[in-house]
């Protein structure tokens, strides 16, 4: 199988499970108890205006039109408009996600910068020294951060570095005109938190690979002949272990996004995720929806963009390639 057969073949099934995924959200909310328009306009309505506002919404249409009208006005950027209570009636989902999620981006981003060389810091360290103090010590908090909710440490760093130490501001207020990037300090709280949980988890996985390796027959024929320590762990150990470590990252992916979510909300960062929140006590369920199918997009191609690197680091993994 050639290399452009093979992306071909991936692009296709990661296309397929987005269609599934977006018909089963979609499914999943349109069947929720009551009727929308009943619940956007409340008790007081009358039916003629919970018909009305139907008809405005399609949602007097057979449930195969709406979903792939819905589908189709997806695709071409158009989520809907937000129709929740409180909501201005030319809001739409494509304009509050634009304006929001630069922000989501930016933590996001920052984390998954920051993730990477902390994990391959943590993850090597522990295994040089597995059984020794630093792991322990390392191990035993890593442990705590992967049992303990993110909302709990957030919690807990906001009363520690804002309300004892007065070092960070508490939440990810910003005025008019203002983002995270004129002022990064709203970044920091919401960063450690998210940071916190993701490198206890991807970092004990690295720290297995490297023990794994270290352990082998192959490096212990290594050192028998004479090669460095450091040349084993830097160039064998940890070259070996990269691979399943970048499939791990990849598959953090919807924890990410889950976690945004969490953390957004706990910091009032504005982000996609704080209006995610909010759009679920809201009822707003264009913007449910939208960020539901966008959040399972990134998990489907960051796995493919996970793949095609691992073919990049390894060579002999590519379609074709002699073993």
């Amino acid at each position: 199988m050639s290399m452009a057969t093979y992306l071909l073949r991936r692009l296709g099934i990661a296309v397929a499970t987005l269609l599934a995924l977006s018909f089963l959200v979609f499914s999943a909310l349109e069947a929720l108890p009551g009727d929308l328009a009943s619940r956007i306009l409340g008790r007081g309505a009358t039916p003629r205006a919970v018909a009305e506002l139907n008809a405005q919404l399609g949602l007097d249409q057979p449930f195969l039109s709406r979903y792939f009208s819905w589908l189709g006005n997806f695709l071409q950027g158009d989520f809907g408009t937000l129709v929740g209570k409180g909501s201005n009636s030319s809001a739409t989902v494509s304009g509050l996600l634009a304006n929001q999620g630069v922000n989501s981006l930016l933590l996001g981003g920052v984390t998954l910068l920051l993730l990477v060389p902390i994990v391959l810091v943590v993850g090597s360290v522990t295994a040089v020294r597995a059984g020794g103090v630093t792991d322990s010590v390392i191990s035993g908090l890593s442990f705590v951060f992967l049992s303990v909710p993110e909302f709990v440490v957030g919690t807990v760093l906001i009363y520690l570095l804002s309300v004892r130490l007065d070092l960070l501001p508490p939440l990810s207020l910003l005025g008019q005109g203002e983002s995270p990037i004129t002022q990064p300090e709203v970044l920091v709280l919401p960063v450690l938190t998210l940071l916190l949980g993701l490198v206890a988890f991807a970092g004990r996985f690295l720290r297995a690979s490297m023990i794994d390796v270290l352990t082998s027959e192959f490096v212990q024929s290594a050192r028998l002949n004479g090669t460095p320590e450091r040349r084993i762990v830097w160039k064998i150990a940890l070259r070996s272990a990269l691979v399943p470590t970048v499939q791990i990252i990849a598959m953090l992916v919807p924890y990410l996004v889950g976690g945004l979510i969490i953390v957004e909300t706990v910091f009032s960062y504005p982000g996609i995720g704080s209006q995610f929140s909010a759009g679920v006590l809201s009822g707003e369920i264009r913007l449910v929806q939208a960020v539901a199918v966008l959040s399972a997009a990134m998990t489907v191609f960051a796995n493919l963009g996970a793949d095609l690197l691992v073919m990049f680091l390894v060579p002999k993994l590519r379609p074709g390639a002699s073993r």
